[in-house]
């Protein structure tokens, strides 16, 4: 079964319905079908202000009054309580839960233009001591806060009252060793794992581990030099997340290998070979370098991009060969834009709300962001929101063993663009469930479970239905065949010699064998972006002549195509849910709205809305499902 986050959404996911829409949709931005009745956490936060009225300084005090210089490195302790680096007032302030802010430790005199505070440094108590541009924080599980001091080159610990130095003195080195003697260079980022040991990125040191006996290593590793960042993954206690500018990998502290990279700066279609790993973007999102960044448990991280003032989501995932990387906006603008970055000041729906340069981030443990917006001078909140994505899909358990009449299951079988790089309720799947059940409906409780198979021809399709969705344990089938699908998508083309008697005769093998357990069946036909000339600037720029053979630009092969299986459509006797009215209606029309990606061949959020607007309506026709059923 999918458990789309976790414990909380996995008694939603019971549910199946295949749709096998064979063709690619990306991006995101609000889904118009009602969320009604919905039981997920929504997908995309909501943003507000926890703390910082925006203006420059070091009041203390209520939410709304209370004033930073630069919120840069923040971290949550066990109680709630949000600890930050503010770093040019060169002190570390609290913000408690309801916003209160106080400054935990630090001084120095702001200057005369009032832009930030002197740096300096000098242990002993608290309000007196002197930081000198402090980058990062972490609460201690013993008690205590550890600051990465940057420019005074060492690792600071405030503890009751009292300020001392932790590891490293306040000259510049990269010495290993007893934490007393030990010399680190530019320390900018802390975190701690479940055994004790503290990790320090230490540009261009790279990656420094403290053990609890107070030992400092630093481990080696491809391009450690370079990391910024660094982040532990909850419950998995040798894994760290590792950020440099132009790649996030995770680190395995026993043996100091990196998988599953996940690059920035890169466009759509480069492909970097790393240890024999192919790496593919996809979707085209030219994230920036990282500032900071928090693991969730499952793995997925989120990070502060400040070069293009956005808080985005990221995921990587091994598979074979391949590294799928997946990131999207959790501010700023919705994932079809993300390559341009708004920056300023607006609370609100994750995608419409702007931050400005944001540096550091934290999770909390109710699944809650926040974020310090440094240019703002303030401390955002993120609420908790679905995390995961299409590329948690192919780890979930296998479908239900058994039927269930309590729902009414709809298996949607198809390639990537039924749920490839939006959240659920943006997919076509999702937003589908999310319109059944908000619409009136019989007894039973719509449910749909989407198949996802990337770039595969119509017949190994059928031959799945055939064998695992025969049985009963769904409802429906919904299958697709289009033109784009029948070519494979990025897998080739799928057309033989004798293609239109195959795939009629085996579809007809489908409906009989869908027949016998009870199985209704739908086929949803409708074009690709391949099939309208304008809609092809991602081939044609991207991928020049290669193109499927350019057999997508010749209108007399679009027609042809689309004859030929309206033809075997007609000839199975397969009941069909045709689009091609709808998208041909769309795309003529005088206020013509983008069909598919600008970046590639997916579906654009319109594109997506469009199918499931007809698919619903349709869906509501079907027996066991309409209103008044019993």
């Amino acid at each position: 079964m999918i458990a789309r986050v976790g414990t909380v959404v996995a008694p939603r996911l019971r549910c199946l319905a295949i749709v096998a829409l064979a063709i690619f949709a990306a991006g995101g931005g609000p889904c118009a079908m009602a969320l009604a009745q919905s039981r997920d956490p929504p997908d995309s936060p909501t943003v507000t202000t926890l703390a910082g009225s925006g203006a420059v300084g070091i009041a203390d005090g209520p939410a709304a009054a209370a004033s930073f210089v630069a919120p840069a490195g923040i971290a949550f302790d066990d109680a709630g309580r949000l600890f930050v680096a503010d770093r040019d007032a060169q002190r570390i302030r609290i913000v408690s839960p309801s916003g209160n802010v106080s400054t935990l430790a630090g001084a120095g005199t702001m200057i005369p233009l009032g832009l930030g505070a002197v740096g300096g440094y000098r242990d002993g108590p608290a309000a007196q001591a002197l930081f000198d541009m402090p980058a990062a924080v972490l609460p201690l599980p013993a008690g205590g806060v550890l600051v990465a001091d940057t420019q005074n080159h060492c690792l600071r610990l405030v503890e009751r009252g009292m300020v001392s130095t932790f590891a490293g003195t306040t000259e510049a080195g990269g010495r290993d060793g007893a934490r007393s003697s030990a010399r680190f260079a530019r320390p900018v980022s802390l975190a701690l794992d479940g055994s004790g040991d503290i990790y320090v990125a230490d540009p261009p040191n790279g990656v420094r581990e403290i053990d609890p006996h107070g030992n400092v290593s630093t481990l080696s590793f491809r391009d450690s030099r370079n990391v910024i960042a660094v982040s532990t993954v909850p419950g998995a206690r040798q894994y760290v997340l590792v950020a440099s500018v132009s790649l996030i990998q995770r680190l395995d502290t026993r043996t100091l290998n990196v998988d599953r990279p996940f690059p920035l700066q890169f466009g759509l279609g480069v492909q970097l070979d790393t240890q024999g790993a192919v790496i593919y973007r996809e979707p085209y999102t030219n994230a920036g370098p990282v500032s900071a960044l928090a693991a969730f448990a499952s793995g997925d991280f989120v990070f502060t991009d400040a070069l293009d003032s956005a808080v985005r989501l990221g995921q990587a995932k091994a598979d074979a060969a391949e590294t799928y990387t997946y990131t999207r906006n959790l501010t700023a603008v919705p994932p079809e834009n993300a390559s341009t970055g708004i920056a300023g000041f607006r609370d609100g729906p994750g995608v419409q709300a702007l931050v400005d340069e944001p540096v550091g981030i934290a999770l909390a443990r109710d699944g809650r962001v926040a974020v310090a917006d440094t240019g703002n001078r303030r401390i955002r909140l993120l609420s908790a929101f679905n995390h995961l994505t299409h590329l948690t899909l192919e780890d979930r358990d296998e479908l239900p063993s058994e039927p269930d009449h309590r729902e009414f299951r709809i298996a949607l079988v198809g390639s990537s663009y039924i749920w490839w790089d939006q959240p659920w309720h943006e997919s076509i799947a999702g937003a589908t469930e999310d319109a059944l059940t908000a619409a009136p409906h019989g007894k039973r409780i719509p449910r749909i479970y989407p198949v996802m198979r990337k770039g595969v021809c119509a017949a190994p399709e059928l031959d799945l239905i055939d064998a695992e969705l025969s049985t009963g344990v769904v409802d429906m089938v919904v299958l697709d065949l289009s033109t784009f699908g029948q070519t494979g998508g990025d897998a080739g083309n799928c057309f033989g010699a004798d293609w239109q008697a195959t795939l009629k005769h085996e579809l007809v093998q489908t409906m009989a064998d869908l027949k016998e357990g009870n199985v209704t069946l739908l086929v949803v036909n409708f074009p690709g972006s391949i099939d309208f000339p304008d809609e092809e600037a991602y081939y044609r720029i991207y991928k020049g002549q290669w193109a499927y053979n350019g057999w997508q630009t010749d209108l007399t092969h679009v027609q042809y195509y689309h004859d030929a299986l309206a033809k075997i459509l007609s000839d199975s006797g397969a009941p069909t849910l045709d689009l091609w009215p709808a998208f041909l209606s769309a795309y003529g029309s005088p206020n013509h709205v983008p069909l598919f990606e600008v970046w590639d061949h997916h579906l654009s959020t319109f594109g997506r809305n469009l199918i499931v607007a007809e698919l619903t309506k349709q869906l509501l026709t079907t027996p066991g499902l309409r209103a008044g059923d019993p």
